[in-house]
């Protein structure tokens, strides 16, 4: 699994200051930086977007950094993306990613598939939800699964062994055998939980300035690096994931339930056998 060479990211700071105004709904006023144009139109307005800061003291803050290179965009942001990798086959990845979760239409203005890729990882465990989507994969054309890693001698990872396991859909698991994908995963899961631990505080510190976060991000060597190899481990995956033993593990997975289902329908329709 061949990946390209190391390309820095742009970084982007999002913040999002939420505010319970007496006799209105709830308000949410939200700040980029570097800026990005606030007009009625823009595409990633959420329903409780407001135009102005309101006045008084927000009731929560939340801020997210972000890393961008075309085609794909790192969200940290503390019990929600750590991180949440999105890769977008084509088109634009961050702009993708925010019209998706703000809810708008999903593709792109000029009508381009529904095909993304997500790695979203877990904070308490060594593992992460995958959804990759592509009109490449046939019917159902998505897929949907958990992958885990398990040291068995808490090595540096060169011994993991990675499991798919088949939740929610099928109660079921496969071993990788690949070793090339075996590596990548078991290598992006201490990637993914490096990153989330270089990046913690800077995404939890809403009163500094957006600025400063910023260029402390784009000074950071190691966080800058290791995102970016994160990137290229998941990258095989999310644009060719048709061939990767990964589809190939979930596709028996799904298959095997789809035949248990049937099985199980045949018997409900017959109903027991009775002796004469």
């Amino acid at each position: 699994m061949m990946t390209r060479m190391s390309e820095a990211p742009a970084v982007r700071v999002m913040r999002q200051s939420f505010y319970r105004i007496p006799g209105a709904r709830s308000a949410t006023w939200t700040e980029h930086h570097p800026a990005m144009p606030r007009d009625r139109d823009w595409p990633w307005r959420g329903p409780f977007d407001v135009e102005e800061r309101p006045a008084g003291d927000p009731v929560d803050v939340r801020q997210e950094v972000r890393l961008l290179w075309p085609g794909c965009s790192i969200a940290l942001e503390e019990g929600v993306s750590e991180p949440w990798v999105t890769f977008r086959r084509s088109g634009d990845a961050d702009a993708w990613h925010l019209r998706r979760t703000s809810g708008m239409a999903e593709g792109t203005p000029c009508g381009v598939p529904d095909d993304h890729a997500y790695f979203i990882f877990d904070s308490r465990h060594r593992s992460a939800k995958i959804e990759i989507a592509s009109p490449a994969l046939g019917v159902p054309g998505v897929i949907v699964t958990n992958v885990v890693t398990r040291s068995s001698r808490g090595g540096t990872g060169d011994d993991d062994q990675v499991w798919v396991d088949g939740s929610p859909w099928v109660e079921s698991s496969r071993r990788m055998e690949d070793p090339e994908e075996t590596f990548a995963l078991s290598r992006a899961m201490r990637l993914a939980e490096d990153l989330r631990v270089r990046v913690a505080a800077r995404a939890r510190d809403v009163a500094a300035p957006m600025s400063v976060i910023l260029r402390a991000m784009e000074q950071d060597a190691a966080a800058m690096e290791g995102a970016d190899l994160l990137r290229r481990m998941l990258e095989p995956f999310a644009l060719r994931a048709e061939h990767t033993e990964l589809h190939e593990r979930v596709s028996q997975m799904y298959a095997q339930e789809v035949t248990r289902m049937h099985r199980s329908s045949a018997t409900v329709t017959r109903g027991p056998r009775r002796r004469p």
